[in-house]
């Protein structure tokens, strides 16, 4: 069945009073039933498939199990300790979204838009969860818990993964400017606002068919079980911080213009080594000769390369 006509049979009179008892249950804490769909089943889950929430509506406390929202809207929606197991989100509109303390088990999110969403507000869950080809555009992440998930080809550009954690999860396709941190990137002081998030430990995340291209990570961000990228030249430095102050000590030996970019260089790095406490990073050893050139890239290399 077409989008369009998913959508428009929700607007049938016939229907009229499933929407009601829908929005009734979406607000008391209730699990949805079978009997909320006139439509039934749709491959053993509740046919909620082309549904349209009003803007701006609650969802509370409700448990969502084995339910296909296809092509559903839920724009603007606020989701609060809610359960989803089994739920299909693919190709849903979910832009600005808020995302309040929920369980996902098992849910997929396929070409599913959660642009300008926020996600993981006290400390939702997501385990064995696939995003592919998944929308994140302006999209703010805090505090979100992923377990065994998949990222697969997702529009992340420029995604802050503030106090998020990831365990045993794989990203596949280009990460440009997605920053990974463990705790809160304005500090400690917000753990009162929005609770104590997991240690991030980074525990064996794959970037094995990733591009990593400007990623940036903070305040102790464990990699040392990551699975680097298998195709491309990478660096896995630890020490960090040893190695920018060894850099930034040689600073004398640069002239003219090479000089002045290994003072960038040092002081935007050294931001994360000792501002941010970072000590270790991932370096794309080709986008670092493509941005400075082969000659200076290769003597950067070189002196972070030095400290054993």
């Amino acid at each position: 069945m077409r989008k369009e006509d998913l959508i428009k049979r929700w607007h049938e009179p016939l229907y009229e009073t499933y929407l009601e008892r829908i929005l009734h249950c979406l607000t008391k804490g209730k699990t949805i039933g079978e009997d909320l769909s006139p439509f039934g089943l749709y491959e053993n889950r509740i046919d909620f498939r082309g549904l349209e929430l009003p803007v701006c509506s609650t969802i509370k406390k409700c448990r969502f199990l084995h339910v296909d929202m296809s092509y559903s809207s839920i724009e603007s929606v606020n989701a609060e300790k809610c359960l989803f197991e089994d739920v299909i989100f693919d190709s849903a509109n979910m832009q600005g979204f808020r995302d309040l303390g929920n369980k996902y088990l098992n849910c997929s999110f396929i070409r599913t838009d959660l642009s300008g969403a926020g996600i993981g507000h006290y400390g939702s869950y997501y385990n064995q969860c696939v995003f592919k080809n998944t929308k994140f555009k302006r999209t703010r992440f805090i505090r979100t818990e992923y377990d065994n998930c998949l990222f697969e080809d997702c529009k992340l550009k420029n995604a802050d993964f503030n106090a998020s954690s990831f365990v045993s999860c794989k990203f596949i396709g280009k990460l440009h400017g997605v920053c990974f941190s463990n705790g809160y990137f304005m500090g400690k002081e917000l753990n009162k606002e929005f609770g104590v998030p997991r240690v991030n430990r980074m525990q064996n995340v794959s970037f094995a068919e990733a591009e990593l291209k400007e990623v940036s990570f903070r305040y102790n961000c464990n990699l040392s079980t990551i699975i680097m990228p298998k195709s491309g030249e990478y660096r896995l430095y630890d020490k960090f911080r040893k190695r920018m102050e060894l850099l930034q000590s040689k600073i004398n030996e640069f002239e003219g213009e090479d000089r002045k970019q290994v003072e960038i260089f040092t002081k935007v790095y050294l931001i994360d080594a000792v501002d941010l406490e970072q000590e270790e990073y991932i370096f794309n050893c080709d986008e670092l000769r493509q941005y400075y050139g082969n000659s200076l890239g290769e003597r950067i290399l070189h002196i972070l390369d030095e400290i054993q």
